[in-house]
């Protein structure tokens, strides 16, 4: 098994008092000599980790325990465990006979560097380092354990770059996951846990998501369109294929008028179509602002009317952390819409999912069911994303697109951490130079004070 090292008290032929306190300070500037210079990861080439018998047994069923010296089939298992971060992987090195283990002790890596060490003796440098890169971005995957996205010290480490990143369910099924933005400045990870339909990959239980979305009943009779745009070409397609009676009639004069439009449509789900700007739904015409609502402001005007708000504009996902990544068809979002109105009997699940692009093949998107929210009159609700992942040809009509929510039965789950990321390993001679003058002055000081404890003893 793979340790800690452990540093001998060397014996001394003094006794007393002064014995007794030189050992006890030896035995301190030691312990904290090795937990400031040693206390870094173990990178482990042995049969295992001391004290991370669980979460091997955990890896082996995960990843299996078949093992590769070849990195395009190299999986690695990762999780949060006891305080640090544990990697297992089936990668061999050379000259090893089992494959690579991690545990950190400390935040402040990202996932590029854990996997060189996984499958290097000592980092890569020039084309070796170049080739390896390419390999971990498309081809090594790492199965994770989804409350690492939650973990306080581990929850934010950097998955950027890894394309093959799969989340491991209750049920045992790895799930494909993705990045995606935030205004926040902390991009965070979904997990698709069906066609078209992602969650946010903090959620353990993304099935029971799905079964609640199932679960759920939706009256398309009860759905309007309220559209917040002046586009010739999306104003036709709503006029030909949403039923006028699915339409809220909106001049646009006045964030008071659209209130008193609002009240009356208590009970209804509303899907409010077009342009977002800086937080706020913006409506253009010619060269000015005819019309505008911060999306808070619709939201609270939406619920104080008793209704249902579907945010639908593009980068709202950016904007709110739910919503649209990128600016798709508005024309399109349209025939979307339209479809999932004519379904008959719909509940949250299939409207999401023709929403998304089931029945509209020509374009597909994907749909991001998310954690828990409040909503302004502190109940729950649960988000959903609509990402569009098809690129808008030039030329096209006005691009228009963003979020929908729905309100179902939630369960409250903890919100992503805030952990910053530093660097280990050293990834250059420069930063191994900075450790060993650290580790050259930490050694000065525990001679001085040796010394003096001596000096101590003889007067």
């Amino acid at each position: 098994m793979c340790k800690r090292l452990r540093c001998p008290v060397i014996p001394s032929r003094e006794s007393g008092l002064t014995q007794i306190a030189r050992r006890c300070l030896l035995v301190a500037l030691l312990a904290f000599y090795s937990a400031a210079g040693f206390a870094q990861s173990v990178v482990c080439r042995e049969d295992g980790i001391a004290g991370m018998d669980e979460p091997a047994i955990r890896a082996k069923r995960v990843i299996g325990e078949g093992k590769t010296s070849d990195v395009s089939r190299m999986k690695v298992y990762v999780t949060a465990y006891g305080g640090s971060l544990y990697l297992h992987s089936n990668f061999v090195t050379h000259g090893a006979d089992n494959p690579t283990k991690i545990k950190l002790d400390e935040t402040g890596t990202d996932l590029l560097k854990l996997a060189q060490n996984l499958v290097f003796a000592a980092l890569p440098y020039g084309a070796e380092s170049d080739r390896f890169t390419t390999e971990f971005i498309d081809k090594v995957e790492f199965d994770v354990e989804p409350s690492l996205f939650a973990d306080a010290r581990f929850g934010t480490l950097d998955f950027s770059g890894a394309r093959n990143v799969k989340v491991i369910g209750n049920d045992h099924h790895l799930r494909p996951a993705r990045l995606i933005g935030s205004n926040e400045g902390h991009p965070r990870w979904v997990v698709r846990y069906d066609e078209g339909l992602y969650a946010s990959a903090s959620v353990a239980d993304v099935g029971d998501l799905k079964a609640r979305l199932e679960g759920a009943p939706l009256d398309s009779s009860r759905i309007m369109v309220l559209p917040l745009l002046r586009e010739r070409a999306t104003e036709d397609a709503i006029t030909s294929d949403i039923p006028k009676s699915s339409v809220i009639d909106f001049d646009l004069s006045s964030a008071d008028a659209l209130t008193a439009t609002l009240a009356a449509n208590t009970g209804q789900t509303i899907i409010a179509l077009g342009h977002i700007e800086d937080y706020a739904f913006v409506v253009r015409e010619g060269n000015g602002v005819r019309f505008s609502i911060g999306l808070k402001e619709l939201r609270m005007k939406v619920e104080a009317a008793g209704a249902t708000l579907f945010m639908l504009g593009c980068h709202s996902a950016a904007y709110d952390g739910f919503g649209v990544i990128g600016e798709p068809n508005s024309v399109d979002a349209v025939h979307r819409i339209a479809a999932a109105l004519r379904l008959s009997s719909p509940n949250h699940l299939t409207f999401l999912k023709t929403l998304a692009g089931g029945s509209v093949a020509e374009a597909p998107m994907d749909l991001v069911v998310d954690d828990l929210v409040q909503r302004s009159d502190g109940t729950e609700r649960t988000n959903v994303m609509v990402e569009f992942v098809r690129a808008v040809e030039s030329g096209g009509p006005a691009r228009t697109w963003g979020s929908v929510r729905f309100s179902i039965p939630t369960v409250a789950t903890p919100p992503l951490p805030c952990t910053s990321i530093d660097c280990w390993p050293p990834s250059d001679d420069t930063e191994y130079f900075h450790i060993g003058v650290g580790f050259v002055i930490m050694g000065a000081v525990l001679y001085g004070i040796i010394r003096f404890v001596k000096n101590l003893g003889r007067t």
